[in-house]
């Protein structure tokens, strides 16, 4: 879980290697980006925000946002469970000139529904999900098989 300045030591180690997941706690996929731009220049002086948006850009490929929520039983005197949820997914890329970074939304869910997107993701982006093993036409005949249930 990324706090603070072991973002830096995150991003030298994801740099190396040819995988990896980390955590942290943002309002939404959006603050994510800049949550981790913060905690990199807490590092030091050396770390600017240009340096750390690149760095970040070039590492990270999505932000995942959960959400939490309780899912009522209907059986009397039973209790809720937790149930995690996807609420957002964002392609992270390299911004303009290198500089800074670009944000693209794959995922939104939308409020009410289950396994439907508001918008649908960026052919070039579906492509390198499918190739790397999502399953896109499983994800959209549970949508079809679900429309509009309450989450």
């Amino acid at each position: 879980e990324i706090r603070g300045p072991e973002v830096w030591s995150m991003i030298k180690l994801m740099e190396s290697g040819a995988g990896s997941l980390s955590t942290t706690h943002a309002a939404n996929a959006y603050a994510t980006m800049r949550k981790l731009i913060t905690c990199a220049m807490e590092s030091g002086p050396h770390v600017t925000m240009e340096l750390a948006a690149s760095k970040l850009a070039d590492t990270i490929d999505f932000v995942v946002q959960m959400r939490c929520e309780i899912v009522r039983n209907t059986r009397p005197g039973t209790v809720g469970r937790k149930v995690r949820r996807v609420s957002e997914i964002l392609a992270v890329e390299t911004g303009e000139d290198n500089k800074r970074y670009s944000l693209t939304s794959v995922f939104r869910a939308v409020k009410g529904q289950c396994g439907v997107a508001d918008t649908p993701p960026p052919q070039p982006v579906l492509e390198a999900l499918i190739e790397n093993g999502f399953d896109y036409a499983g994800f959209l005949a549970e949508a079809e098989a679900n429309p509009r249930r309450q989450p």
